[in-house]
């Protein structure tokens, strides 16, 4: 069971990026709250309830994980991640998310999934060094302090105009498939593959008002 946490119930042992699973369902979870104009407020403490309840799962069961891999930092724990893409989304207790369009709220949210991923990766000074903590605080540490950085740079992203460049450069409301509802719809696809729905059942799908905003 403390594996099935720290992984977020088996998100961390996908094949392929782990963390980056790992830090989607908050991007999504903030992107859906944006999209039904949720305030603020409300938002910003389901971000914070994220990050601790990440935070806690990885400080207290990580070890579990570390013992039966025998690896510092098992890649099959995200809880870190979570608890850091939280972080990042906590930006938004210094935005003002009612006056953004549909396709700025998309963008913020995968500007925002984006950037974490980035300072995760390539985890600039002192990210790094965060990592020598022991156990489950070495693997966290780093991960809230690369949701921070995103966090900030998110925020400025805002504040010097670029969500709204970007928006016009889309021009999400001159569209029922726009880019950002079809990169949606292209994720969705991917990973619903398996399953017998047919690509017009997917465009049709991406036309609808819940979709189009």
């Amino acid at each position: 069971m403390k594996r099935m946490l720290t992984s977020c119930f088996g998100l961390g042992r996908l094949p392929v990026a782990p963390g980056t699973w790992g830090s989607l369902p908050v991007a999504i979870i903030f992107g859906l709250m944006c999209r039904f104009h949720l305030p603020d407020l409300s938002i910003s403490i389901v971000m914070a309830a994220l990050a601790i309840a990440g935070s806690v799962v990885c400080v207290k069961f990580a070890p579990a994980a570390i013992a039966a891999t025998g690896k510092n930092d098992p890649g099959e724990v995200v809880a870190d991640e979570l608890a850091g893409q939280a972080v990042t989304f906590l930006a938004v207790m210094f935005l003002s998310l009612d006056t953004l369009s549909t396709g700025q709220i998309y963008i913020t949210a995968v500007l925002g999934f984006l950037l974490f991923r980035l300072f995760d990766i390539a985890k600039p000074w002192p990210i790094h060094k965060l990592e020598k903590l022991p156990k489950g605080w070495g693997i966290l540490a780093d991960d809230l302090l690369a949701g921070v950085y995103a966090g900030i740079v998110l925020f400025f992203c805002h504040e010097i105009g670029l969500i709204n460049y970007i928006s016009v450069i889309f021009h999400p409301e001159d569209s029922s498939l726009n880019a950002p509802n079809a990169v949606v719809l292209g994720v969705v696809q991917g990973i619903t593959e398996f399953l017998p729905i047919s690509e017009s059942g997917f465009v049709l799908a991406a036309k609808l008002p819940f979709l189009t905003g």
